[in-house]
């Protein structure tokens, strides 16, 4: 089994909430960073992947919240991936107590994509990216993250409007993946039977987002289980679930 990667920082003021938790945005937060930091220590990290004229993006990631994370408490981040799995790549996320606790987990899927076109690439025909083999297959979830499907029947009723904006938009573009869960999340907040503070959250990113489109999301709501989808003229760009 290769090295992990594991980091202990104390967690952020900025991403927690009023209860002095941390957002379902933190969690994403803390993801991509890990993501970023454990792609470079693999050789895999975003200068070189740019150098090379191309871009990791992600496609689905599930998380589960196992005990709220607190404000300005010491964590231990680690992160690892799983090599490749068909068109995917796959890497695992913890978040644990300084005594080893586990406090939340996480399993991200990714593709890659060219900068120049911004088509898909497989990954297994990209030549030196680099060693492909998994550093670990231990993962928390019995399986992926799952594909969500955009819920029959009446949504909300509400249609909530966002801009996408400069300081929304990241590195690679377009829509950084931790804004949509935002906007989500955000829409959530606005119902009598909010999933707030989720346990349970799968995203699905389906279409990039750029800088001036004119964003709409929806909501269903069943069972507990609050649905969104993020679209743009119709067309589908994200699919959320959020769980107690």
């Amino acid at each position: 089994m290769k090295d992990r990667f594991t980091i202990d920082i104390l967690s952020p003021s900025y991403l927690v909430g009023q209860d002095k938790k941390l957002t379902s945005w933190g969690y994403m937060s803390l993801f991509q960073e890990l993501s970023y930091l454990g792609s470079e220590s693999v050789g895999m990290g975003e200068e070189r992947m740019t150098s090379m004229g191309y871009a990791w993006v992600l496609i689905r990631e599930r998380f589960k919240v196992l005990e709220p994370v607190g404000m300005n408490v010491p964590i231990r981040l680690e992160t690892w991936h799983r090599g490749l799995q068909g068109l995917y790549f796959v890497r695992e996320y913890r978040i644990k107590d300084m005594e080893g606790s586990l406090l939340a987990a996480a399993s991200g899927m990714c593709v890659l994509i060219s900068l120049e076109d911004r088509r898909l690439r497989r990954i297994d025909h990209v030549e030196n990216l680099g060693d492909k083999s998994p550093q670990s297959t231990e993962s928390f979830f019995d399986d992926f993250p799952p594909k969500l499907e955009i819920p029959e029947g009446q949504d909300s009723g509400l249609a909530l409007p966002r801009t996408v904006y400069s300081s929304d938009v990241d590195l690679v573009g377009h829509l950084n993946n931790i804004n949509y869960i935002k906007y989500a999340a955000d829409f959530e907040a606005l119902h009598p039977d909010a999933v707030n503070s989720p346990s349970d959250v799968t995203i699905n990113f389906i279409k990039e987002a750029h800088l001036g489109e004119e964003l709409s999301i929806r909501r269903w709501h069943s069972g507990g289980v609050s649905t969104h989808l993020i679209s743009h003229d119709g067309a589908p760009l994200m699919l959320a679930s959020f769980k107690k």
